[in-house]
């Protein structure tokens, strides 16, 4: 299916990023995130609820 738009590198780079997801190998979290911002770490549903104006269209 993706044949008509990707070349086939960039389709193989997709079918082993998605095999690393299947194999839970992306699911680490990291515990240096609130050292580096300087506040603890949030769930993407708080951030695009924080920052939902951001994303409306006009």
């Amino acid at each position: 299916m993706l044949a008509d738009v990707l070349p086939p590198w960039q389709i193989e780079g997709l079918l082993e990023d998605y095999a690393h997801y299947a194999r839970g190998e992306a699911a680490e979290l990291s515990l240096v995130i609130p050292e580096l911002l300087g506040h603890p770490a949030r769930s993407f549903t708080a951030f695009a609820n924080e920052h939902a104006a951001a994303f409306r269209s006009e």
